[in-house]
């Protein structure tokens, strides 16, 4: 297992792929603790197979991790089952048959003024810049997925947690599958605004098609 309690930001198999790189036909297993406390308030990116990928492909990679958040975690994470952050800056990118069975258990106190992203497959997935374009496709999770305190704006999908738009180039996910249960909640004012979906928690300006998701999709409030 491992701890993630650095400075560093990145935490996967793999910190970043860019320029064209390739991770495929893998499988990777354990416990992952997030515990990270950064005074500076900067986010962490956490994946099971890769943290960031900036341009490059990740095919046939399998995470049967179990994620957690420790009780130092500042809650600034964006975690993903088998890729923690897509953004298209250095080449095209494409997530491709990629399947997460860890279940994903991010929780925090009441009132911590942080902001979870979680996904299944990929916690955030930002435009293409410079003509890149990035492609989530075929891909799936099967675990059970909880962001319960995650602080205001935070986000909980199946597959993706966050399909924000950052660039000029529009993301593609076609053919992904959910069947694990989804859920979010809070205790606390300061996590009112969480955004939970079977596929996507939240999704702007994209083109997504030919996914399914089977799995339950809940909010507890307490």
């Amino acid at each position: 297992g491992n701890a993630v309690n650095s400075y560093q930001n990145c935490a996967g198999l793999f910190g970043v792929v860019a320029n064209g790189g390739i991770v495929k036909n893998l499988t990777v297993e354990g416990t992952l603790v997030e515990d990270m406390a950064d005074p500076d308030g900067n986010w962490s990116y956490v994946g099971g197979v890769v943290a960031q990928v900036s341009g490059g492909v990740v095919e046939n990679c399998t995470s049967k991790i179990a994620f957690s958040a420790g009780p130092n975690s500042s809650g600034k994470i964006r975690l993903g089952g088998v890729v923690g952050r897509v953004y298209a800056s250095t080449a095209d990118v494409l997530v491709k048959n990629c399947k997460n069975e860890g279940a994903i258990n991010i929780s925090y106190a009441a009132g911590l003024e942080g902001q979870s992203i979680v996904g299944g497959v990929v916690a955030i997935l930002a435009d293409g810049s410079a003509g890149y374009t990035p492609t989530v496709s075929d891909c799936s999770n099967i675990a059970n997925i909880t962001n319960f305190n995650g602080g205001k704006d935070s986000y909980v999908g199946g597959v993706i947690g966050y399909i924000t738009r950052g660039g000029e180039e529009i993301s593609t996910i076609s053919n992904c599958t959910n069947t694990g249960a989804v859920c979010g909640g809070s205790t606390s004012a300061a996590c009112s605004a969480i955004h939970i979906g079977g596929i996507v928690g939240r999704m702007n300006c994209h083109t997504l098609y030919n996914c399914v998701n089977e799995g339950a999709v809940s909010m507890s409030e307490n």
